[in-house]
């Protein structure tokens, strides 16, 4: 509060700019996926729904799997890993903020090709899903679009608030840290601003990190999915998206040789297999069981 009075044009602009987002990429790209896709969910498997996720984008995926885990066709343990595995950048997103930012619509494609590998790696970790227990009746056109903007609404107050934060941090902190340093910080925090900071390293090295960037997704789209997968947000996400990351990284350093050394691929690798043997035999041991925090 002390903060946002003594420097509250600073948190105002912040505020502002999240607004300008909204309206100009999150609401046009990702409104339309969530009224069609909530629509859909009624008649989608779990292949379905991975499908949404990767063509919506986070979170609408997410969204979908806990719908589709209130509707009774996804048990709580398959819901809750699908709600990680459909947490996927989507190609609005992709080719329209990670290619320009790295100059090429090639090397965005390389991104997603990487996130994909990413998504299909945990998909093998994570126990084989079972059948759906029930069909769940049509949703309503009126319901689905309550549900949208309810959703979209969720998704577009933590784009606001994360660029108060970061607009408030670049100012009074950031600006103390290396290069490198405030990008890995605006990656973590917020995966726009990370892909955007990446102008200014070598475009080999930017793929990388934006792959490894748009596999985690960063703590603001994780807040958002939060938001339209209460029920089934798990601990389990945090450890899948660190799987992910280090992945998608991985694959986009063959993609790009010379971005990072053969250290780094070959930690990438032993930490990645090491927590996805880790993640598999915690989900084989605890099933349904696992608590819900969220």
């Amino acid at each position: 509060m002390l903060v946002l009075i003594l420097d509250g044009k600073t948190a105002m602009d912040g505020a502002a700019e999240g607004l300008q987002l909204c309206i100009q990429t999150l609401i046009p790209s990702l409104f339309p996926f969530f009224l069609l896709s909530g629509m859909l969910t009624s008649s989608l498997s779990g292949g379905g729904l991975l499908l949404t996720g990767i063509l919506g984008g986070y979170p609408v995926g997410a969204g979908n799997a806990a719908s589709a885990y209130r509707a009774g066709q996804l048990c709580r343990a398959d819901a809750r890993r699908m709600v990680v595995l459909c947490n996927c950048p989507g190609p609005s997103f992709l080719f329209g903020v990670i290619a320009p930012a790295l100059g090429s619509s090639a090397r965005g494609m390389i991104v997603w090709i990487c996130c994909l590998v990413s998504v299909f790696a945990l998909r093998l970790v994570f126990p084989k899903a079972q059948p759906a227990s029930s069909c769940a009746p049509p949703v309503k056109l009126h319901q689905a679009l309550f549900d949208a903007i309810r959703a979209m609404a969720g998704v577009c107050g933590w784009v606001i608030l994360f660029r108060v934060i970061l607009s408030i941090l670049d100012r009074w902190v950031l600006w103390l840290l290396p290069d490198w340093g405030r990008i890995a910080v605006y990656g973590i925090l917020e995966l726009s601003n990370g892909c955007l900071a990446l102008k200014s390293v070598n475009p080999e090295l930017g793929t990388v990190l934006a792959a490894g960037f748009a596999a985690f997704g960063g703590l603001c789209v994780m807040l958002q999915t939060a938001s339209v997968a209460e029920g089934i947000f798990t601990h389990l996400y945090f450890p899948g998206k660190i799987f992910q990351c280090a992945v998608s990284m991985l694959a986009a350093s063959f993609f790009c040789p010379g971005a990072v050394s053969p250290v780094f691929q070959v930690s990438a690798a032993v930490f990645a297999v090491v927590l996805g043997f880790g993640l598999r035999k915690n989900e084989k041991r605890c099933g349904n069981r696992s608590p819900v925090i969220v």
